[in-house]
């Protein structure tokens, strides 16, 4: 069984979830422009035509990461108090698995990959569980149809 407590993001961890963003985009838009022009020298002979394809996918991919950071940011900074006590996003979770794991996860809309930082999608299986829940309500959801997980959301602030 898994547990969650959650509370609504405070002021302090929103703004420092939003400086992090904002130095992580700041990187990839370095990187993005580097990447661009990569692409870019790359001259079009036949040898280099799969250098050529392979850049472009980079910078593409990159520009894509961005596009979503930007996203991701913009709904935090959007995020107004929710006095309604359910899980809804953005919001903090930290969990508690029955072997005695822990973790800490945001529940957002727009969920992106970021080393430090665990985000979660509403549209993802877990964040489909816990979406709208309260204090005290159990939830449960499959992954790959063989692993079935349930839990009980312990406490919202």
């Amino acid at each position: 069984m898994i547990f969650f407590f959650y509370s609504s993001m405070n002021k302090a961890r929103t703004d420092k979830l939003i400086g992090l963003l904002a130095l992580e985009i700041e990187k990839i838009k370095e990187s993005a422009q580097k990447t661009d022009e990569a692409a870019n020298m790359v001259t079009t002979g036949l040898s280099e035509s799969g250098d050529k394809y392979h850049t472009q996918g980079a910078a593409d991919l990159t520009k894509s990461y961005l596009k979503r950071l930007n996203l991701l940011k913009k709904e935090l900074e959007s995020a107004t108090k929710d006095n309604s006590k359910t899980a809804k996003p953005p919001c903090f979770l930290q969990i508690s698995f029955s072997d005695g794991g822990f973790t800490e996860l945001y529940l957002v809309k727009n969920a992106v990959s970021l080393p430090s930082i665990s985000f979660i999608s509403s549209d993802s299986p877990l964040g489909k569980a816990v979406y709208g829940k309260k204090a005290g309500d159990i939830f449960s959801y499959s992954l790959n149809d063989s692993n079935n997980y349930s839990g009980k959301i312990v406490e919202i602030e």
